[in-house]
């Protein structure tokens, strides 16, 4: 919707046994139904977000690396460790982008 570019990939866990980092956002799905009792929801950029007390955060061997297209080729956006998500809802996003990101 944006614009960028998302490369996401699979580092072999042969690689790096102990994962290349970890995720702090995680689908309901991979939560037991035991935890997801304990959801909680706290504002985060005026917008009701649900939250879980961890002792640990899941490690993974997902990563993405975001660019954006330029006249020279492509500019780095960011790199995080874990699965693709739509980002957090901002008012200054377009309509399309918001409606996106809410869905």
């Amino acid at each position: 919707i944006n614009g960028t570019h998302i490369i996401e990939t699979t580092i072999p866990f042969d690689a790096f046994p102990s994962g290349i980092g970890t995720k702090g956002v995680v689908s309901l799905n991979e939560i037991s139904k035991e935890k997801q009792a304990q959801i909680f929801y706290e504002k985060n950029r005026n917008f009701l977000l649900a939250h879980l007390m961890i002792d640990e955060l899941p490690v993974t061997n997902n990563c993405n690396i975001v660019l954006r297209p330029s006249s020279a080729g492509y500019k780095f956006v960011t790199a995080f460790s874990g699965l693709s998500a739509m980002p957090i809802l901002d008012y200054k996003m377009t309509k399309a982008q918001f409606d996106a990101c809410k869905s």
